[in-house]
C-alpha cells in the first residue's frame, strides 16, 4: 500500500488530504497521523525503556539544570492536556475521527511518561540515558518544523501558542540534558570501615547506594536502601504516599521486629532544633516557628472545601442534561458538553479528595512538630527549675503538660481551620438547597439541629465510659507493675491466688466500661448511618406535600448536599470544643513556662578563693587567708518559693559554716533535722531568703553530689559511669580502683562491665553496690 493509498483511507478518501506536500507545507493528514504519530511513538518508547531501567540514585536533587527539565517537563503536559481539552470540548467546527482519539492519547501518554522520567529519575549517574538524550534532542529540532508553519501562517492563533510553549519548554529540557552530558561524573572514594569499632556500627545492614557525582552536584550523604524515607521519596510518591508501600510489605510479612524496621522519620523534624525561636509567651512562640506552614495549609484548605462542592453543582447539571437528552434527537444531543460535564465531575471530586488528603496529611505532621517543640519546651523548664520551684506543681501535673494539655494545643491545628471552614461549607450547602428545592430544606435542617444535643449526650457518656475505663486501667497497669516488681516476694510468699483475684477484679470493671462503650459506639454509628435517610425522606416528603414536583435532578443533587450538610452540623460543637480545651491547656502550660528562674549569679556568692580580696572581709571581717571550698554567712533558706515567707515557713536558719578545703566533714543529726535540706541548699534546690552563700568556682566548674538514693540507668555498668563522656582506659581504672568497684566487676558475669543493668539498678546486688557506682559517675565526671 502506497502512503497516499493509507491517507486516503485514514483520511475518509479526501483527495487534497490525501497528497503529502500541499502548499508549500506536508498536509494536515501526513503531519497528523505519519509524521506526529510516528515521532511520538519513537519518543514514548525509548522513555519507557529508560523508565524501567533507571538506575537506583536519590531523587530528590535539585540542580539548575535538573530543575529547569522538570519545571519544563511538567508545563509541556500542562499546556498540551488544556490544548486538547479545549479542541474537543470547545471546537464544534472540528469532526473528530476515530484516530484522532488514538493520536491524542499517543501524544498525552509520550508527554505523561516523560514529565514522569524526568521528575522521577536522576539523570546524574554514570550510565547516562544517552539514547534518550540525543533522541529529544532530534525530538526537538523535528518539532521546530511547526515554527515554519506558523511563520507561513498555516496554524491558527491557539494552535501558535500552543506550538511556541511547548518548543519553549523543550529547548529548555534541551539546555538542561545538554549541560548534564558536557559534565564529568566521579565516583565518591567511601572510607573503609574495616577500623571501626563494634560500638559505632549501624543497627541497619548497610546496603549501601554508589551516587556518582558531578562537578556541580553536592555530595550526596550515605544512606541505606533498606531505609525508607520520606525525603528520597519522589514527586509522584510523595503525592501517592507510595513511599510507605515497603512498610506495608514488611507489616503484611511480619517482618517489623524493632524500630529500625520502620521507616526514618522526615528532616523537616529533624531540623526543628536548628530553626526554632523561643519567646516567653508560648502562642507567640508557636506562631513564629509554625505561623508560616499553618496558614499555607490553610490554601490547601480552601481549594479542598471550594472543589468539594463541586461534585453537587456538576451533578445536577449533568442530570439536567441527560434529561434534556430524552426529548431531543440523536443527532442534535451535545455529546461533548455531557462528555465534558462528566469529566469535570470526575476531576472535581478527584482533586478535592487529593487536597484534603494533602492537607490531613500536612497538619497532622506539623501538629507532630508541634508537640515535639512543646514536649522539648516543657522538659527544658522542668530540668532548669529547682525543687523549690517545682514543688509549685505535683507530677501529675507536669506529667499532663506534656500528654494531655500538649495534645490539646496541637487540637488547635485543625480545629481553627474547622472553625472558619464549617460555617462557611454550612452556609454555602443551605444557599445550594436552597436553590433547589427552595424553602422546604429547613424541614431536613431543623431534624439535623435536633439530633446535634442528642449525639452531644451521647458522646459525653461515652467520653464518661472512656474516663472510667482508662482509670480502671491505669489501675491495672500499676497492680501489674507491683506485681512484676515484687514477683519473688509473691511467689515465695504463695501471694498468687491473693493478687489473681486482685487483678481480675479490677479487670472485670474495665471490661464493664469497655462493653458500655462499644455498645454506645455501635448504636452512634447505627445513628450517623441513618440520619441522611432520615433527612432526606422528611425533605422530600414536606416538599411534595407543598404540591411541588420531585426531579431526578433534584433529588439527587440534594441528597449530595444533605451529604456535605450532616459531618459540618455535628463537627461544629467539637471544633468550639476543642478551641476552648486548647485556649485552657495553654494558659496551664503558659502558667507552668512563666516560673522565673533562680539566678545562680545571686544565688551564689562568686569570689574566687586566693583572689586580693578575702572571703572573710565579706563573710567574717577577719584577716585569716582563707583556704575554704564551702561558706555560708547567717544563710536563711526555705522549701517556699513565695516572697512573703513566716519564720515558720524557713527551712534553714541563719547558718553559719565554712568547710576547708580537702576535708571530710561528716554532718550528724536525728531524722527530720535538715542534712538533706542542708545539702539541697548547695545544690540551689531551694529558695535563699538572706544571707551569703559561696562554693568554689561553682558557675565555672560546678561540682560532683552524690544523693542517698543512687540513680541507675538502663544500660551497662561502663556506660552508667561513662554517662557520655568519652572512654579514657586509664581513668576509667582509677575511678573502679578508688570505689572499689574491682570485686562488684567480676561478679557481674563474663561480659564484666558491659554487662546491661535493669532499671534503677534491680541486677545489681544491693544499694551499696548502687551507690558505689553511682559515686564512680561524679568522680569520672
Amino acid at each position: 500500500m502506497k502512503i497516499s493509498d493509507f491517507l486516503s483511507f485514514v483520511c475518509n478518501d479526501n483527495n487534497s488530504l490525501s497528497k503529502i506536500w500541499i502548499n508549500q507545507d506536508f498536509s494536515l493528514c501526513f503531519h497528523k497521523y505519519l509524521f506526529g504519530f510516528f515521532l511520538h511513538i519513537i519518543t514514548l518508547i525509548l522513555v519507557s525503556y529508560n523508565i524501567g531501567q533507571r538506575s537506583k540514585c536519590s531523587y530528590r536533587l535539585w540542580t539548575f539544570p535538573l530543575a529547569l527539565i522538570r519545571l519544563a517537563s511538567t508545563i509541556i503536559l500542562f499546556i498540551t492536556f488544556s490544548y486538547y481539552f479545549y479542541i474537543y470540548f470547545f471546537l464544534d467546527t472540528i469532526n473528530i475521527q476515530w484516530i484522532d482519539i488514538i493520536n491524542t492519547c499517543i501524544i498525552l501518554l509520550t508527554y505523561i511518561f516523560i514529565c514522569y522520567l524526568n521528575l522521577n529519575s536522576n539523570l546524574y549517574h554514570k550510565k547516562r540515558p544517552w539514547i534518550y538524550i540525543i533522541w529529544m534532542s532530534l525530538f526537538f529540532l523535528v518539532q521546530n518544523y511547526d515554527i515554519y508553519r506558523i511563520i507561513i501562517k498555516h496554524l491558527t492563533f491557539i494552535d501558535s501558542i500552543y506550538v511556541s510553549i511547548r518548543q519553549l519548554c523543550l529547548a529548555f529540557i534541551f539546555l538542561g540534558l545538554l549541560c548534564i552530558s558536557r559534565h564529568k561524573c566521579y565516583r565518591p572514594v567511601h572510607r573503609d570501615r574495616l577500623g571501626s569499632s563494634d560500638e559505632n556500627q549501624r543497627l541497619l545492614t548497610d546496603t549501601r547506594i554508589i551516587q556518582p557525582v558531578c562537578c556541580f552536584l553536592p555530595l550526596p550523604s550515605e544512606q541505606s536502601s533498606d531505609i525508607v524515607n520520606e525525603d528520597s521519596a519522589t514527586i509522584t510518591q510523595l503525592f501517592t504516599f507510595s513511599w510507605f508501600n515497603p512498610i506495608m510489605k514488611r507489616g503484611y510479612n511480619s517482618l517489623i521486629n524493632d524500630l529500625n524496621d520502620l521507616c526514618s522519620l522526615p528532616s523537616v523534624i529533624f531540623t526543628l532544633g536548628s530553626i526554632i525561636q523561643h519567646h516567653r509567651e508560648l502562642s507567640r512562640s508557636l506562631l513564629t516557628n509554625f505561623g508560616q506552614s499553618f496558614f499555607f495549609l490553610g490554601i490547601l484548605k480552601i481549594l479542598g472545601d471550594c472543589l468539594a462542592f463541586g461534585g453537587p453543582i456538576f451533578l445536577n447539571k449533568l442530570i439536567l442534561y441527560m434529561e434534556e437528552s430524552r426529548t431531543t434527537d440523536q443527532k442534535d444531543r451535545n455529546l461533548r458538553y455531557g462528555l465534558f460535564l462528566s469529566s469535570i465531575l470526575i476531576g472535581t471530586v478527584a482533586l478535592a479528595s487529593f487536597l484534603n488528603t494533602q492537607f490531613t496529611y500536612r497538619i497532622n505532621r506539623l501538629g507532630l512538630r508541634c508537640k515535639m517543640y512543646l514536649y522539648t519546651r516543657i522538659y527544658l523548664k522542668a530540668t532548669e527549675l529547682n525543687t523549690c520551684e517545682m514543688n509549685r506543681f505535683n507530677m501529675g501535673e507536669i506529667v499532663n503538660f506534656m500528654s494531655t494539655d500538649s495534645d490539646r494545643i496541637v487540637n488547635f491545628f485543625q480545629s481553627f481551620h474547622a472553625f472558619w471552614s464549617l460555617p462557611v461549607q454550612i452556609i454555602i450547602v443551605l444557599y445550594l438547597l436552597y436553590k433547589q428545592i427552595g424553602l422546604t430544606f429547613l424541614t431536613g435542617l431543623a431534624f439535623a439541629i435536633i439530633l446535634i444535643p442528642i449525639n452531644k449526650v451521647i458522646a459525653s457518656k461515652i467520653a464518661k465510659l472512656s474516663q472510667d475505663m482508662m482509670l480502671y486501667k491505669d489501675e491495672r497497669v500499676k497492680l501489674i507493675s507491683e506485681i512484676l516488681y515484687g514477683i519473688r516476694t509473691i511467689k515465695m510468699n504463695t501471694y498468687e491466688n491473693y493478687f489473681i483475684n486482685r487483678m481480675d477484679d479490677v479487670r472485670q470493671k474495665e471490661l464493664k466500661a469497655l462493653r458500655g462503650r462499644k455498645y454506645l459506639d455501635a448504636f452512634c454509628v447505627y445513628f450517623w448511618a441513618t440520619t441522611p435517610v432520615l433527612i432526606s425522606v422528611l425533605t422530600f416528603t414536606t416538599y411534595t406535600f407543598l404540591g411541588n414536583q420531585l426531579t431526578p435532578a433534584k433529588v439527587f443533587t440534594s441528597l449530595a448536599l444533605f451529604a456535605l450538610l450532616i459531618s459540618p452540623l455535628n463537627s461544629f460543637p467539637w471544633v468550639i470544643n476543642g478551641l476552648v480545651e486548647s485556649y485552657v491547656s495553654l494558659k496551664r502550660v503558659q502558667r507552668f513556662i512563666n516560673i522565673e528562674l533562680t539566678n545562680l549569679g545571686e544565688y551564689y556568692e562568686n569570689i574566687p578563693v586566693g583572689s586580693h580580696l578575702s572571703l572573710d572581709t565579706v563573710f567574717l571581717n577577719s584577716t585569716d587567708d582563707p583556704t575554704f571550698d564551702i561558706r555560708l554567712k547567717q544563710a536563711n533558706f526555705s522549701w517556699k518559693s513565695s516572697n512573703n515567707i513566716e519564720s515558720d515557713d524557713i527551712s534553714l536558719k541563719d547558718i553559719d559554716l565554712s568547710i576547708p578545703r580537702g576535708s571530710l566533714v561528716l554532718i550528724l543529726g536525728r531524722v527530720g533535722s535538715g542534712k538533706t535540706t542542708l545539702l539541697n541548699s548547695f545544690l540551689g534546690e531551694l529558695n535563699k531568703i538572706n544571707g551569703l552563700i559561696n562554693i568554689h568556682r561553682v558557675l565555672e566548674d560546678g561540682f560532683a553530689y552524690v544523693s542517698q538514693e543512687a540513680w541507675i540507668q538502663q544500660m551497662s555498668f561502663r556506660d552508667n559511669i561513662l554517662f557520655g563522656k568519652i572512654y579514657n582506659e586509664q581513668w576509667y581504672k582509677r575511678v573502679i580502683s578508688a570505689c572499689a568497684l574491682e570485686n562488684d566487676i567480676k561478679n557481674l558475669g563474663p561480659a564484666g562491665d558491659r554487662t546491661l543493668i535493669g532499671e534503677n539498678g534491680v541486677t545489681l546486688s544491693g544499694s551499696g553496690q548502687k551507690a558505689r557506682l553511682a559515686l564512680a559517675r561524679a568522680v569520672y565526671q
